[in-house]
């Protein structure tokens, strides 16, 4: 196997990785009711100020969460492609796309929402704080007239 095809791969696991961590962050919040999700914030101490995200803009952290996870779905299938069609010619397209629409479905969408809405009370507090990275707020960055940032909090 060629080093190329070795980092391609490796690229389209980082994308399902990060799918799944969108689609569990996804559901692990939306579980939570909004008493559950300050009861988080309050018996959390530093780490639980990141729920202030959540609970002042839902909204628009659940609207990042779906942009990433679309985001690294149609990336790591048209990686995938590409690596195909470098390895195998274009008449493996069709087969692409099938084999990745099962992955994506099964391993990043129906295996991390069920594990985060049975485990939501535990899970959601981390991966808010991992993905108050990702956070992306340009709307902030126009009105202070500064270049767009990764932002922690609203």
């Amino acid at each position: 196997m060629s080093d190329g095809l070795l980092w391609g791969l490796l690229v389209v696991l980082v994308c399902l990785a990060l799918s799944a961590f969108f689609s569990a962050t996804e559901t692990a919040l939306t579980s939570l009711s909004s008493l559950k999700a300050k009861h988080i914030r309050e018996n959390h101490g530093r780490a639980g100020k990141v729920f202030d995200l959540w609970l002042n803009y839902p909204h628009r952290v659940l609207a990042a969460v779906l942009i990433g996870n679309n985001m690294v779905n149609i990336f790591a299938s048209i990686y995938a492609d590409n690596l195909i069609s470098k390895s195998f010619g274009h008449a493996s397209v069709e087969l692409v796309t099938a084999v990745m629409t099962i992955v994506i479905v099964l391993f990043a969408e129906i295996v991390p929402k069920s594990l985060a809405k049975t485990y939501s009370t535990q899970v959601a507090l981390p991966l808010l704080y991992i993905f108050r990275l990702f956070y992306f707020q340009p709307e902030k960055s126009v009105r202070n007239k500064k270049p767009p940032t990764f932002l922690s909090s609203g």
